[in-house]
């Protein structure tokens, strides 16, 4: 089985960088694994377009942002299921 190499970022109303942060993985992701805390921007479907668009396997998931364990846990059972080796980066985390 060959090993994916995932992005898995932490989003809320991330629009604004989304595209250039996404265009600057492009070359080294397999798929990407969102968890969007609440935006109220466009930045889930700006996330999933770019996803389609450049035949990037994308997955969103919508959380409201409560505590940084909680999310850890949810994406660590669902990478667990799906992928071997993980990137973590975590930038543009708002906290509140």
């Amino acid at each position: 089985m060959a090993v994916k190499l995932v992005l898995t970022q932490i989003m809320k109303n991330e629009t604004h960088v989304a595209k250039r942060m996404l265009d600057s993985v492009k070359p080294i992701v397999d798929a990407l694994c969102i968890v969007d805390t609440g935006s109220t921007d466009n930045s889930i479907e700006f996330v999933k377009n770019w996803g389609l668009e450049n035949g990037i396997e994308t997955f969103v998931f919508e959380k409201p942002f409560t505590t940084l364990k909680v999310v850890e846990t949810m994406l660590s059972k669902w990478l667990e299921k799906n992928f071997l080796l993980v990137a973590m980066v975590m930038t543009g985390i708002h906290f509140g």
